[in-house]
């Protein structure tokens, strides 16, 4: 079966956001004391809630998929719609030197748009998006 971003997504977090007029579904994220936040409050009601420190994941049926965080109550980011073809889940618990365990988690995103790259998002320890370069892609011996 082909991969399909919205139920991926549904899936990875548990939730079934419904479609807003347009066709995509909204997942809300936001860093909590005790973990994440995933928030699927319709985009009709976003007014009844506090979005000032949201990362928000948007994404439809046809693997579009697009991004905006803000802080404070500013955008500080924003990723314009692209086709997703593959989404990997990475986690790994690091151990430090004084015994204590650090859980990350990171959903990578793949986009043919991007060729070489990958926009990545970090859910733990906190959450951090990165936009970068996908290694396992790169051949440093190609000329």
């Amino acid at each position: 079966m082909d991969f399909q971003l919205y139920e991926y997504m549904c899936k990875f977090f548990n939730q079934t956001p419904a479609l807003d007029e347009d066709g995509f579904a909204h997942f809300l994220l936001e860093e909590m004391d005790d973990g994440l936040d995933v928030d699927i409050t319709p985009l009709e009601r976003w007014a009844e809630i506090d979005l000032g420190n949201k990362l928000i994941l948007d994404c439809d049926t046809v693997n579009t998929f697009a991004l905006s965080w803000s802080q404070n109550g500013k955008e500080r980011l924003q990723i314009q719609p692209l086709r997703i073809r593959e989404v990997k889940f990475l986690h790994e618990t690091l151990q430090f030197p004084n015994g204590v365990e650090q859980d990350q988690a990171v959903l990578v995103f793949f986009s043919d748009t991007l060729p070489g790259r990958v926009i990545r998002v970090q859910l733990l320890p906190y959450l951090r998006v990165q936009f970068t370069l996908d290694f396992d892609s790169f051949d440093r011996f190609d000329d």
